[in-house]
């Protein structure tokens, strides 16, 4: 049944309803953007106006962009459930109100991510989010307009702690959360944040690695290390001249910080020492064998802003060999373009993030426990599976690789055993147990398999409770309290 074209005069009356309630809030923001000094702006939903007649009577704003399709949408309680016919009057009427400012307004009627693709970065002292105040149209709004304000001025928008709005909230906390960042409130319903680089922490854990160490800091700080980053290198104990070669790394880029280990603890106690010294709330894992290409983590530190992610890695892996230059691919491994999952982790070897190379919060770092410590090279692996496990959202950038390293020792090589491997797997595996399908289990309660199930993921996936893909010769009416109570004390032994 569609529903009846409501009247302008209705339309007016609603206009003066909503200046009547608004005006505290109105009254909040700008008492902000005065003493701030901002004079740049957009505004994320004018409605009827009046939050943009608002600012503009300060003579101090330059220039005002509005930007709001007006849409209809039904999920809306609200001005957005209006037909299309009244939304185009709203818009008329916005028009007309605010004509009186000439060119120091202008309104975009197209949706807020395509309005934000026309502004250049950092070019807006704020911009104000009051459109759709559904979760995910609050993320999207954060995400593609972050990058648009310049460093110390302020994103901030409506309806924050409003009981009627709890989206709102909900997602600008989580944004910002990750980031170390705290939400300002502002009074009646008013939030705001300001805007500042998201510098980040690149660690570089190093054991032995005095052939590698040169090339794989030098694509940090020459091509990719900005104003207001930090590099932390870990030399783990080295027993060659990787200290000699960290000598001169500080001799040439002196913000470099170095924590030195007096015997060799493994990566894992490395990366997680320097997380726990990083000043930054993003991390850049790098290997010590491995090159960044220029400009590459700028990319990934986009890709984990603008899709809500607590970690982001490449989409692809290329690989060289000593004595090649980086670029000079051996052969590209790609990701699959998707979030990544614990059903990745239990059906491939090399899921998403598990060659630990990538851009994480210290947030989704505390949840997962760190990187597991004692299990050799399954340290990367083992974190990227903690951090899926636990519920932070691990992203794969559609663009951008990093160069890895073949053909040499490498940590891998070093520590790689068969069955030894197996068995560290599923230690790491063993707090995800009662998530897994009870054939999964079953098949890992035979010793055989216990000894090589990491290794035949790809033919032999493992799968989560309820995926019945799969395992289907062993469905066999098994009891799965029994099944989970036998596996426990399997793998307490294993570990």
């Amino acid at each position: 049944m569609s529903k009846p074209n409501i009247p302008n005069v209705n339309l007016v009356e609603r206009q003066q309803q909503l200046e009547t309630e608004l005006q505290p809030a109105y009254a909040q923001f700008l008492r902000l953007v005065k003493a701030r000094g901002l004079t740049t702006g957009v505004e994320i939903g004018v409605g009827f106006g009046g939050h943009c007649e608002s600012l503009l009577e300060y003579r101090g704003i330059d220039m005002l962009v509005g930007v709001d399709p007006y849409t209809p949408n039904e999920s809306s309680d609200n001005l957005d459930r209006l037909t299309q016919n009244n939304m185009d009057r709203v818009h008329d009427m916005a028009l007309d109100r605010l004509a009186k400012f000439g060119r120091r307004f202008e309104l975009m009627r197209q949706p807020s991510i395509s309005a934000a693709s026309h502004f250049e970065d950092s070019s807006q002292d704020f911009v104000y989010l009051d459109g759709d105040q559904h979760f995910d149209a609050v993320v999207s709004d954060l995400g593609f307009w972050f990058d648009k304000i310049k460093d110390g001025g302020i994103i901030a928008g409506h309806d924050y702690n409003n009981p009627d709005l709890p989206d709102v909230q909900q997602a600008v906390d989580g944004f910002f959360q990750r980031l170390g960042w705290n939400v300002c409130h502002a009074g009646d319903f008013v939030w705001w944040v300001e805007v500042r680089k998201a510098s980040i922490s690149y660690i570089i854990p190093a054991y032995n690695a005095e052939d590698t160490l040169w090339q794989a800091t030098a694509s940090v700080m020459e091509d990719n290390f900005v104003e207001g980053d930090e590099l932390i290198i870990v030399d783990d104990g080295s027993t060659d001249a990787t200290g000699a070669v960290i000598d001169q790394l500080t001799e040439a880029y002196p913000d470099i910080h170095v924590i030195y280990h007096s015997r060799n603890n493994g990566a894992a106690v490395a990366r997680n020492r320097a997380v726990s010294e990083a000043e930054h709330n993003l991390i850049m894992m790098l290997d010590a064998d491995n090159v960044l290409p220029t400009d590459s983590v700028a990319s990934l530190r986009e890709h984990l802003i603008k899709t809500n992610a607590d970690a982001a890695c490449f989409s692809q892996i290329r690989l060289f060999r000593d004595g090649d230059e980086p670029g000079d691919t051996a052969w590209v491994h790609e990701y699959p373009k998707e979030n990544a999952n614990l059903v990745q982790y239990c059906s491939m070897q090399d899921p998403p993030g598990a060659a630990g190379n990538m851009l994480f919060t210290r947030e989704s770092w505390y949840r997962a426990g760190g990187y597991p410590e004692d299990v050799a090279a399954l340290d990367s692996w083992g974190f990227g599976l903690r951090i899926v496990a636990t519920g932070s959202k691990l992203s794969v950038c559609p663009t951008g690789y990093y160069d890895h390293r073949i053909g040499h020792d490498s940590y891998w090589q070093r520590e790689h055993r068969p069955g030894k491997t197996d068995r560290l797997a599923l230690s790491l595996l063993r707090p995800y147990f009662n998530r897994l399908s009870a054939a999964s289990q079953f098949y890992l309660l035979q010793s055989k398999n216990q000894e090589s199930w990491f290794t035949n993921l790809a033919e032999q996936p493992l799968e989560l409770e309820g995926n019945r893909r799969g395992f289907g010769k062993l469905g066999l009416g098994l009891n799965i309290q029994a099944i989970r109570h036998r596996l426990a004390r399997l793998v307490s032994r294993a570990a």
